[in-house]
């Protein structure tokens, strides 16, 4: 009812291995609003408008995104994120 999941442990630990590892280091509040506006296709500049800072500003955030998630490319954070459960598509 509370939308919770009950398994056996010896089935979790067979599962275990596959279980992609958290990031390393947290993403903030900003980088969360970032990543969410990444995964609607938005390019740096208009993440730049939505947020009101400069495109400067987007950028960095974009490139610390893909930073903490540990991948090269846009795309990649997407996937990561939602493989981690930071964003629902």
């Amino acid at each position: 009812m509370q939308g919770l999941s009950v398994f056996d442990p010896a089935a979790l630990a067979v599962l275990a291995p596959f279980r992609e590892r958290p990031p390393f280091e947290p993403l903030t509040s900003r980088e969360r609003e970032v990543l969410t506006l990444m995964a609607e296709g938005m390019s740096n500049r208009s993440i730049s408008d939505a947020l009101s800072i400069s495109e400067h500003t987007a950028k960095f955030h974009v490139n610390a995104v893909m930073a903490k998630l540990g991948v090269q490319k846009r795309t990649e954070a997407v996937t990561r994120a939602v493989r981690l459960g930071l964003i629902i598509l």
